[in-house]
């Protein structure tokens, strides 16, 4: 009987009760039903036996191969057992054969997750199991064939900090990481429609706001949220349920005197934490106990660049205490400090200005939102939501912006990935798809949080957005073609 060998490079993603098979370099794709699923990922020395014309499918198509060229073990092994670095370093399981690697610690200085192959997902999975280089080999080379490329994927894991270093394993100095397959988010992201784990978590802490902002989308401003018992206990859901990136919002979050030791407890377990303010309450001394606590980022909310337009949506003396804001952000250390605006028909001409204005202020990045027309006061905002044509002027400007001014990140989030990657959760515990719906679908204290995600799953269309935006035709046609 003919012995199969998988082809490495494969992206190996759900596809509810079954699999897809994609290889992202000759943009071939297998979708394979539960049985079919079942055989490539249990039982693969019996495909030729069990289903004959699926093994001539993957064969004809590049996923697998009858015989492996340089097919050979690798000379040096050894009986080393490599480690997991430390607690910021996280994996999500997509699949038996699709492993997210997330490491907090590098979250701003270096690409933060690695979205591993087929085989780059069989090495991790023998690291985390606790074997030996040896053993990985093996489980290597009964898969794919070859166990020569096992050399790169440590190098990957270690160059990323998600192993410690092994030393005189080889000369490294000739082994090249970028053998190693990974993949970015966006093609993980367009052939999954629904993460087994979100990666973000928006958490709503408090709905209390110390300003009556015009575009706001809560409805009521007047919910401090739970107490910090009870807060600790949805921190702890977010820790067991491997999200990685939390976002502690409000109405004002700052406005909470507990904030400093929920940040602590997220952090202490690996979660990376950032805080999106106003800006009115953010001392010296305040942030300084943020950053003390292990905050990674903050997110000072502007609506214009000059004081007229910002204090027209934000209210009297907002403008300069936002600016005061990020200065006691970025005197205080925090790793990462952040402009977040919300794009509307009167601030969008603005949007010239965002790169001398982010130099003036000693900040890189920006985060761009388009304003949506829902909640207690933005369903009634003097204002509207920009066009389909106004989301490309802007897109425009930032491709030039990546080339003018290359240290600037500047990320317009014109795509919903509500519902695929992230949720959100209110100051009750209620759970989102979507911070902007008021549909919730449970409340993590009835019901456990990954549970409550992995129901809502067979709800997430394919494609195009999944939470307001998608009853929206202006924004769903933005999300789809802008």
């Amino acid at each position: 009987m003919k012995r199969w060998f998988k082809v490495g490079g494969i992206l190996v993603a759900r596809n509810h009760k079954g699999i897809k098979l994609v290889i992202p370099k000759t943009k071939q794709i297998c979708k394979l039903n539960e049985e079919q699923a079942d055989i490539w990922l249990n039982r693969m020395e019996e495909l030729e036996k069990l289903d004959k014309e699926l093994s001539m499918s993957l064969s004809n198509n590049g996923f697998i191969v009858s015989e492996v060229e340089n097919k050979k073990s690798i000379e040096t092994k050894s009986g080393i057992i490599p480690q997991v670095k430390n607690v910021n370093i996280r994996w999500n399981i997509e699949s038996k054969e699709l492993y997210i690697l997330l490491n907090s610690d590098h979250y701003i200085t270096k690409n933060p997750i690695m979205i591993l192959d087929n085989y780059g997902s069989l090495c991790w999975q023998g690291i985390i199991e606790g074997l030996s280089i040896n053993l990985i080999c093996e489980k290597l080379e009964n898969t794919f064939g070859s166990s020569t490329l096992i050399f790169a994927y440590l190098k990957k894991f270690i160059i990323g900090g998600f192993i410690e270093d092994i030393e005189n394993l080889c000369d490294w100095s000739i082994v090249s990481e970028h053998d190693a397959w990974e993949f970015d988010a966006t093609e993980l992201l367009s052939n999954v429609s629904h993460l087994a784990t979100p990666w973000y978590c928006s958490w709503e802490i408090c709905s209390a706001c110390n300003l009556r902002c015009k575009h706001c989308y809560l409805p009521e401003y007047d919910h401090m949220g739970l107490e910090t018992e009870k807060a600790l206990e949805v921190a702890h859901q977010l820790i067991i349920s491997k999200i990685y990136n939390v976002i502690i919002m409000g109405g004002e979050p700052l406005m909470r005197d507990d904030i400093e030791l929920i940040v602590k407890k997220l952090r202490n377990n690996g979660v990376y934490v950032g805080i999106i303010t106003n800006g009115q309450l953010l001392s010296k001394q305040r942030t300084k106990k943020l950053a003390e606590a292990g905050l990674g980022m903050i997110y000072v909310s502007f609506d214009g660049f000059t004081k007229e337009i910002h204090e027209n949506i934000r209210g009297k003396d907002t403008f300069y205490n936002c600016m005061q804001a990020i200065r006691n952000a970025k005197d205080c250390k925090i790793p990462s400090v952040a402009v977040s605006w919300s794009v509307n028909s009167s601030n969008v001409n603005e949007y010239q200005k965002l790169p001398e204005f982010l130099k003036k202020l000693g900040v890189t990045e920006c985060y761009l939102e388009v304003f949506k027309e829902t909640g207690l006061a933005g369903s009634k905002a003097p204002f509207d939501p920009i066009t389909i044509k106004e989301v490309t002027m802007i897109k425009h400007a930032i491709s030039d912006w990546k080339i003018r001014y290359p240290d600037l990140n500047i990320v317009f989030n014109s795509q919903c990935l509500c519902g695929r990657s992230r949720m959100k959760l209110d100051a009750a515990g209620d759970a989102y798809i979507c911070p902007f719906l008021t549909e919730s679908f449970g409340n993590i204290f009835n019901t456990p949080l990954l549970e409550l995600w992995h129901n809502i799953e067979e709800s997430i269309p394919e494609k195009g957005p999944a939470g307001y935006c998608r009853t929206v035709r202006e924004l769903y046609l933005m999300h789809m073609y802008g």
